[in-house]
């Protein structure tokens, strides 16, 4: 169970109990201060934990831990999301709701049209052509200069032709 702070309005002192959250709120209600002063919720500093912070006086054993994202240790979160973010990666929480989802499914529409695309050399071959006319008819050259096809296959390329 969580520790929580209160502090009394009239002296200042500090009470610490531990209780359920839900419990909280009838404590501040009921309970008086030594003083008879009333009680309000006291601003506490975070746990300096040592999944989050690290372990830099060895208590528990290790100094840091082996990062999977980097392929290296580091002395807590708090470096690992700094070199991370350093390196140009995104943490998952900093993303869009459903990005993940989203994501896939872009990428399985990519995939299907790309099989598309290969079932229609399959039946070019099919219908007697040689591999290199298959590909031709498949991949014409209208389809390459629209740029059609880099969407298919994630190529960016701007094709805006500038003028002089």
């Amino acid at each position: 169970m969580p520790i929580y702070s209160f502090k009394c309005k009239a002296c200042g002192y500090t009470h610490d109990s531990i209780m359920k959250f839900s419990e909280r709120e009838n404590f501040i209600r009921t309970k008086r201060c030594d003083c008879g002063g009333e009680l309000k919720t006291a601003m506490t500093r975070p746990a300096k934990t040592p999944g989050l912070w690290g372990d830099q006086t060895g208590t528990y054993g290790v100094n840091g831990y082996y990062s999977k994202a980097l392929g290296a240790y580091v002395d807590n979160k708090h470096a690992e999301r700094k070199i991370m973010e350093k390196r140009g990666f995104i943490a998952e929480s900093d993303l869009p709701a459903n990005f993940w989802a989203d994501e896939t499914e872009r990428r399985k529409n990519k995939l299907m049209e790309q099989e598309r695309e290969v079932q229609t050399i399959e039946q070019h071959l099919a219908n007697g052509y040689e591999m290199g006319e298959a590909i031709a008819n498949t991949f014409t050259a209208e389809r390459c200069l629209s740029g059609e096809l880099d969407a298919i296959y994630d190529n960016v390329v701007d094709h805006s032709i500038e003028e002089n």
